[in-house]
């Protein structure tokens, strides 16, 4: 087994566990299996999400490694009920204080989850603050989201690197 697969499966394990630990403390709900789709719907929205990492490389943030996180996402679209969301950003270029990343994630939502990609760019201030910005892309979920498509921009601000992140998103998803 190749070490990306062995990543690759540690993580998804590590995230399949998240999702139970936060269903389980009810900080997000799990629609069933059978969830059923209503008609086509664009919802333009905005979103607040403030996020802290669960696992981070020994070498963050230099190119290569990684930081797992969750996050509870405030926002008036998607419905009622607690929202989350696990993400795993990557550090793929730059340099010590100007860092390219990509990352994947996804949103928890009463109705199904959103999955999503995204590279951004994150700017490591003289004082140890963070500042980032960046754009995605919807590429799919399950229940009501199971063929989500769409867009999004961001931006985020972070006191220092261990400090928790607050993110600022807008976008518009079709599901």
């Amino acid at each position: 087994m190749s070490t990306h697969s062995t990543h690759t499966s540690e993580t998804r394990w590590r995230i399949c566990i998240l999702a139970a630990a936060l269903a389980a403390i009810g900080l997000i709900s799990v629609p069933s299996a059978g969830a059923e789709l209503t008609k086509i719907k664009t919802v333009h929205f905005s979103e607040t999400e403030t996020s802290a990492p669960i696992s981070t490389s020994a070498n963050f943030p230099k190119v290569g490694s990684r930081e797992l996180s969750a996050a509870v996402i405030s926002t008036k679209a998607f419905g009622p009920g607690r929202k989350g969301q696990v993400s795993l950003l990557i550090v793929t270029g730059g340099n010590a204080a100007d860092l390219l990343y990509t990352v994947t994630g996804t949103d928890f939502f009463a109705a199904g989850t959103q999955r999503w990609k995204a590279t951004g760019r994150a700017v490591l201030h003289a004082n140890g603050s963070v500042t980032s910005v960046g754009k995605g892309r919807y590429v799919g979920g399950t229940g009501m989201y199971r063929h989500a498509r769409g867009s999004f921009s961001f931006s985020s601000s972070q006191p220092s690197l261990t400090a928790p992140t607050v993110l600022k998103s807008t976008g518009k998803l079709v599901y």
